[in-house]
C-alpha cells in the first residue's frame, strides 16, 4: 500500500502592515504616498519651487529612498525639470549647465536686440 502525501505549492501573497521607519528631520511626513512596499517610501524635504515671471519653471527638494532597489539610498536632490535625483556633484553640474544656459540667452538677447535695432533685419 502506497502512502499519499499531502500535495503542496508556494502561493504568493501580499501581506500588508504597518511599518515603522527612521525618519530624517528634513523629511515632511509621508500621508497618503502610496508606499505599498518597503522599496517605494520615499522621504521627501519641502519643495523649493523655481519661478519666473510668476510662473513655476521647476520644484527641487531634498529626497531619500532608503529601501530602493533601483538607485541609490543615500539622500539626493530630486529637480523635475530633470526628473531625476541629483547628488552634491551633480546637482553642482547642473547649476554650472544652467549658468552656461543663462550666458546663451544673455548672448540671444543681445543678438535680438542688434536685429531690433536695425528694425528686425
Amino acid at each position: 500500500m502506497t502512502e499519499h502525501l499531502p500535495r503542496t505549492t508556494v502561493v504568493e501573497v501580499l501581506v500588508v502592515k504597518a511599518l515603522q521607519v527612521d525618519e530624517p528631520e528634513w523629511c515632511m511626513g509621508h500621508g497618503e504616498d502610496g508606499a505599498h512596499f518597503k522599496a517605494d517610501i520615499l522621504h521627501r524635504g519641502p519643495d523649493v519651487t523655481l519661478t519666473y515671471d510668476g510662473r513655476e519653471v521647476s520644484v527641487a527638494s531634498l529626497v531619500q529612498a532608503p529601501y530602493s532597489q533601483q538607485s541609490s539610498t543615500l539622500p539626493g536632490i530630486a529637480v523635475s525639470l530633470l526628473a531625476q535625483t541629483l547628488d552634491p556633484a551633480g546637482a553642482r553640474a547642473f547649476a554650472d549647465a544652467l549658468t552656461a544656459h543663462a550666458q546663451q540667452l544673455h548672448d540671444l538677447a543681445d543678438e535680438l536686440a542688434v536685429l531690433l535695432a536695425r528694425g528686425g533685419q
